[in-house]
């Protein structure tokens, strides 16, 4: 079963996860990153990434044909490749496409059961 579904802001408060240890990102390019997790906000899906380096950054995804950048499907602890450029009348660097590279690593195959 996937676990892709993102938290509530409520639930998200309720767990152990510190929201201080990231940042947003204040460079264009594109970027290889683990998906820590993700939260519903009013209008958008706010996504926590530890990227190769070990930066800590959180990003934004808007409704887009109503797929949030396709981040709404990926689950936490998936490898992706993240864009991120600047506005055209903003200073303001956006997350603008993410794309899967390798679902999480401990992830069982589909039709595969765990044995115990």
């Amino acid at each position: 079963m996937s676990n892709s579904r993102a938290k509530s802001h409520y639930q998200m408060y309720r767990t152990d996860f510190v929201f201080a240890d990231y940042s947003f990102i204040d460079e264009e390019g594109t970027f290889t990153a683990v998906l820590d997790n993700k939260m519903w906000g009013r209008m958008n899906l706010t996504a926590f990434f530890t990227l190769e380096d070990g930066r800590k950054i959180m990003a934004s995804a808007f409704q887009n044909d109503g797929n949030y950048l396709g981040l709404g499907e990926i689950d936490p602890g998936s490898t992706v490749e993240l864009t991120f450029r600047g506005g055209k009348k903003s200073p303001r660097i956006y997350l603008r496409g993410v794309e899967l590279i390798a679902p999480p690593p401990d992830e069982p195959d589909d039709g595969e059961e765990d044995e115990e």
